[in-house]
């Protein structure tokens, strides 16, 4: 019997649908059914619900749900373990992963098992503290690759599954950067650590819906990036506010914000650093509808990474790649409401993403779908945005299901089209 059959012939032994027991748990029948399908996986908070709503033990709903053996893909590869404890050697092998391909090797369930290790065992930072008042560039070096980790293991999990481990991640290095001693050099790398990791910290609180902790977030990065003289962190600070307040309304504001980014380490930054920061210009500029300005915004984004060398950039550049930059420009054409430039774009770009990353595929599946609403194609969008509610069950993320609700409103108009009311109905059950 495989997993799949275990985990719903236990449902139907209890005498459960998939409707019982999704309210049970609090979730969609839909997720009921992925995780029987074998499409997805209980995150752990479910799992402890799992087992009363079953009747059984933890350690029989492991069972229920472990993979067939040879189940898998190259991307859910083992990857480092925290469970051995942290000493100073364990420090820097983590330091070392960080810069290793294996980091892209981290899949949705690997990335889930990291993040509750990192949660249960302790940081290397309490411990040089334990030890001494003073740390050294060692723990610098340690504390700016934990950041880098986390940054990558928030490829695949979403902000309300990353808000814990993040948040300690915050406590523990503010209080070295706040009780230790060190040199001004090394507390100029603590520093720019702590202002990457606040930066990091914003970015998972706007995807678990918390914009005004995000707003925090960054400005206390910015005085940390400030201190440690790092420029381009800065910037992206600067321009990561200003991304935020674009999508929430506020496009004067986030205008400004994202040009004096690209204004104020213009002499610094790597030519990477400066298409990431275009790019958060020309998408303040496309929420304005200034289509001439976002053009010219995204004709530098184009020029700026054609002349990267990667050897250089800060690694919370790592992520931009030419695909995410057809994607920003297929979201501008679609806010500049220009449907025929942005569908060929964004079909191109969506393939690039898949279940592994269901809350990049639902949110870029969900601009595609807005162009071809834009563009008349009604049944097209209708597919797509139900691909969208489905990806989005799979993700704990604040802004997919925002931009479900969006659909749903733009849509709404279109009930009477092929696929919107089954559409529409799907996501009004997903909401209760």
């Amino acid at each position: 019997m495989t997993a799949r059959e275990r985990l719903a012939a236990r449902r139907k032994l209890v005498g459960l649908s998939q409707e019982d027991l999704g309210e049970a748990l609090g979730v969609h029948p839909q997720t009921v059914a992925a995780w029987e399908q074998g499409r997805a996986t209980p995150r752990p908070w479910y799992r402890a619900l799992l087992a009363q709503a079953l009747r059984v033990d933890m350690e029989e709903v492991e069972r229920l749900l472990a993979p067939e053996p040879g189940a898998g893909t190259s991307r859910t590869a083992p990857v480092m373990s925290m469970a051995t404890g942290w000493d100073e050697a364990s420090a820097v092998r983590l330091a070392d992963a960080t810069t290793s391909d294996e980091r892209v090797q981290v899949g949705v369930d690997a990335a889930v098992r990291l993040v509750h290790e990192w949660l249960v065992v302790e940081p290397p930072q309490s411990v040089e503290l334990r030890a001494g008042r003073r740390v050294g560039p060692r723990l610098a070096a340690a504390t700016a690759g934990r950041v880098d980790w986390l940054r990558h293991l928030d490829d695949y999990l979403a902000g309300a599954d990353m808000e814990a481990a993040v948040g300690r991640e915050l406590t523990v290095t503010s209080a070295v950067v706040r009780d230790a001693s060190y040199s001004d050099v090394v507390g100029r790398q603590l520093l720019g650590a702590l202002g990457d990791l606040c930066q990091l910290a914003g970015w998972v609180a706007v995807d678990a819906g918390r914009d005004r902790r995000a707003c925090h977030l960054y400005a206390i990065g910015l005085s940390a990036a400030h201190a440690a003289g790092d420029a381009p962190l800065a910037g992206q600070l600067v321009s990561s506010l200003a991304y935020l307040l674009a999508s929430r309304g506020r496009s004067a504001d986030a205008v400004l914000l994202a040009e004096s980014a690209v204004a104020g380490c213009r002499s610094e930054a790597t030519a990477t650093t400066r298409a990431l920061f275009l790019e958060r210009v020309a998408w303040a500029h496309a929420r304005m509808g200034a289509r001439g300005a976002t053009e010219q915004a995204l004709g530098g984004v184009e020029e700026a990474f054609a002349r990267r060398t990667p050897s250089d950039d800060p690694p919370w550049t790592y992520w931009l790649t030419p695909e995410e930059i057809d994607v920003m420009a297929g979201r501008c054409y679609v806010e500049l409401r220009l449907p025929r430039r942005a569908i060929p774009i964004l079909e191109r770009s969506v393939a690039a993403y898949d279940e592994e990353r269901p809350r990049e595929a639902a949110l870029y599946l969900s601009w595609l779908a807005e162009a071809h609403i834009q563009a008349g194609d009604i049944e097209q969008a209708a597919l797509l945005a139900s691909q969208v509610l489905d990806l989005t069950h799979r993700t704990a993320s604040a802004r997919t299901v925002a931009r479900v609700r969006h659909l749903c409103g733009v849509l709404r108009p279109h009930r009477g089209g092929s696929g919107v009311g089954e559409f529409l109905e799907s996501a009004r059950a997903s909401a209760r």
